[in-house]
């Protein structure tokens, strides 16, 4: 098996960024009239609604000592950190707001989105799950870009993973 010189770490963020700009693209197109989206940022907005539960479920063991059923601390966790990345950008986009209902509203609207339901989603809400996702891309890219700048480089991600 041939090593690919990448840190797990890495990856994760490499997978996230690529997820973040998909499900940005696909609530840009939304918001803007579209209809029908292309398969990866309908899947990359099924992946966002996702990571938004995770960071919804980290956030509520913080705040409330209580894991929701069917998920993993460890991963919630995570998920959380890397949510709580660009730090000064989500204070300014939660304000007051109780961090649990925030991200659960955007991943209430995210989901609705992905499953073609965007009508049904409350615009706020979309809106600020694009708002985040416009903060969290650039974090994630410059993270990457901190420990291997080949990955950190965005041609040379897209052009590495469609060499593989």
């Amino acid at each position: 098996m041939r090593s690919t010189g990448i840190d797990p770490n890495e990856l994760d963020l490499l997978s996230l960024g690529f997820m973040v700009n998909g499900a940005k693209n696909g609530l840009t197109s939304l918001l803007l009239g579209q209809k029908v989206l292309i398969p990866y940022e309908q899947g990359s907005l099924r992946g966002a609604a996702e990571f938004l539960t995770e960071v919804a479920s980290g956030a509520d063991f913080i705040e409330n000592d209580h894991m929701r059923e069917g998920f993993s601390s460890m991963h919630a966790l995570t998920a959380l950190r890397y949510a709580l990345g660009p730090r000064d950008s989500v204070r300014k986009l939660i304000g007051g707001a109780d961090i649990v209902a925030y991200f659960s509203a955007l991943e209430v609207a995210v989901a609705r989105a992905a499953d073609g339901r965007i009508e049904e989603a409350n615009r706020a809400d979309v809106e600020n799950a694009l708002k985040f996702f416009e903060f969290f891309y650039p974090w994630i890219m410059g993270k990457l870009k901190a420990c291997n700048p080949i990955l950190g480089s965005r041609h040379a991600s897209a052009s590495m993973l469609s060499t593989w």
